[in-house]
């Protein structure tokens, strides 16, 4: 049984919206990754040009947003993967006669769209997973979105990031979806029903492969060595490198080994430390064994200082305090069951609106809703609870943003 609940309370002389949706288990929630539209990726380029480009003109030259179509044929050899072939291949043939044809053929059929900074000297090619898009279109009961992924140029600044691509810890029936990244908090369910909210790294799980991991905050690029750099995003092996020198993604990491039996497209799997039924990692933990947190846990980037190779994504809100935006968390009662909240947070609120709310603020808010341990999820103009297709709260975005992950119940 899902139960929800509109709160209207005050936050700081401010009205204030709050959603609390009660469910019964754990294992009614199951990942799920939209799939791309011509619609979806036509408002992932809305969200570009307001949300970064119009903020920020000077930093960027011309974007050229593109997904590739299953009928298109390709000019290159699609080789590791075709993603990141096609980026890498349009960086040094745009200009020339096939690059510009390429390009045409993408436009010609919904799949490319050009936004235009101030910088002129700048060409940035940004293609987008098929995994992104809008959780409205997935039937169900519930659906609410999660994780974080790789959005703005300083996200993906490697030659293996694709842009869309969500990162962090998920695990369903003792099964992991994607590794934990960042040594950052993520909310874990035994086989027994306890929750419990643990900081987990990359080192945390075991993937039957022997080697050096490298990973970030601590390295953009591994050594110059004499072993093989497997370079994994997720659940498989982007490419494979002799000699060192390899960049590291944002969205992934490097491990430096002696076995020379994998080849790019091998699966990886992962092993767990403990009996988890359920795990998840996207935003800084909320509340921990009852109690607000009030900072942050874990390091983000400052978008004033890219090169920190802080913990993306790069535009995080920096003040916990005072920040305030739409917010999204997922946690658990004193009975261990879970609940979401989502706190409404408009960009532009009026005298009467919600302005959302700071991340201390929604963690007390928390507390005082009953939950005992909670992470956020991906909040802002991302944030919404679809129950059984409807919103019962606005939206920060201007309409719903595609994302590339979601958690539902069917």
């Amino acid at each position: 049984m899902i139960r929800s609940e509109i709160i209207n309370c005050t936050i700081d002389s401010h009205p204030q919206r709050i959603q609390r949706v009660l469910l019964d288990q754990w294992k009614d929630l199951e990942f799920v990754f939209p799939r791309m539209t011509t619609a979806a990726l036509a408002e992932t380029a809305h969200v570009y040009q307001t949300q970064m480009v119009d903020v920020f003109p000077w930093y960027f030259g011309t974007l050229y947003l593109f997904r590739i179509p299953e009928e298109l044929p390709l000019p290159f050899d699609p080789g590791r993967d075709q993603l990141i072939t096609a980026k890498h291949w349009l960086e040094h043939h745009w200009n020339l006669p096939e690059g510009r044809r390429f390009l045409s053929e993408l436009s010609g059929h919904h799949c490319l769209h050009i936004i235009n900074g101030k910088n002129p000297l700048r060409h940035s090619f940004i293609p987008y997973t098929e995994q992104t898009g809008f959780l409205s279109e997935i039937p169900s009961q519930l659906a609410v979105n999660s994780s974080f992924f790789t959005f703005d140029l300083l996200d993906a600044d490697s030659p293996y990031d694709v842009f869309g691509t969500p990162f962090g810890l998920m695990v369903r029936n003792g099964t992991v979806l994607q590794p934990p990244l960042y040594d950052r908090e993520a909310l874990l369910v035994d086989s027994d029903g306890h929750v419990q909210i643990r900081t987990m790294g990359i080192r945390d799980v075991s993937c039957g492969i022997q080697g050096m991991i490298y990973t970030r905050p601590q390295h953009r690029i591994t050594p110059q060595s004499s072993q093989t750099d497997l370079v994994i995003i997720n659940d498989r092996i982007v490419d494979v490198r002799c000699g060192g020198k390899t960049h590291i993604p944002s969205s992934g990491y490097v491990i430096s080994t002696d076995e020379t039996n994998h080849r790019p497209g091998d699966p990886v799997l992962y092993a767990l430390p403990d009996s988890w039924c359920f795990g998840i990692q996207t935003g800084p933990a909320a509340v921990i064994d009852g109690a607000p947190v009030s900072s942050f846990l874990s390091s983000y980037c400052h978008p004033l200082r890219p090169f920190e190779i802080k913990y993306p994504p790069s535009r995080y809100p920096l003040n916990y305090v005072k920040d305030r935006a739409a917010r999204i968390a997922l946690g658990c009662d004193k009975e261990s069951r879970p609940v979401l909240v989502w706190a409404e947070g408009l960009k532009q609120p009026g005298p009467d609106d919600s302005p959302g709310v700071s991340l201390k603020e929604f963690a007390e808010i928390l507390c005082d809703l009953g939950l005992v341990q909670a992470v956020n999820l991906d909040g802002g103009g991302s944030a919404e609870i679809l129950l059984d297709g409807k919103r019962y709260l606005r939206t920060a975005a201007d309409s719903e943003r595609p994302v590339p992950a979601g958690l539902i119940i069917r």
